[in-house]
């Protein structure tokens, strides 16, 4: 009874540290992909309303983030898709004017989410359903 209690703690550790290693993973792949995009971020500072832009990795600095949003589920090419249309989006990053990290609101958030999933999409397409030339 003990060897079998054994081999299921340790099988019940080792499930757990895969879901914890594939979580952190997929959090880096993100933080790469947000990296590596190329967009410029139009935000607007919470506190003094100065408007200026930031590049891309300055969107991976922060987690915290302030959201109201209103998902859309569509069907797309037969399969069930969820579209996130941001009312608000904010983040804290540094302002010029105030000198510090400072919430600001981005601007054209739904224009970079669309931009980001496109990108994926056809990342996706390039990597699944090329063609054979052979």
């Amino acid at each position: 009874m003990t060897v079998r209690f054994m081999i299921t703690a340790v099988m019940g550790a080792l499930l757990l540290g895969w879901v914890i290693f594939c979580g952190v993973q997929f959090i880096f792949q993100g933080r790469r992909r947000i990296a590596g995009a190329d967009f410029i971020g139009q935000v607007k500072c919470e506190k003094c309303g100065t408007e200026y832009t930031v590049s891309p990795q300055e969107f991976n600095k922060g987690i915290m983030t302030k959201t109201r949003s209103l998902t859309k589920t569509q069907v797309y090419r037969g399969a069930f898709v969820d579209t996130p249309h941001y009312a608000y989006y904010a983040k804290k990053f540094y302002c010029p004017c105030c000198k510090k990290r400072e919430y600001a609101q981005v601007l054209n958030i739904n224009e970079i989410n669309e931009d980001m999933r496109q990108q994926r999409y056809e990342e996706l397409k390039e990597r699944y359903f090329q063609e054979d030339t052979e």
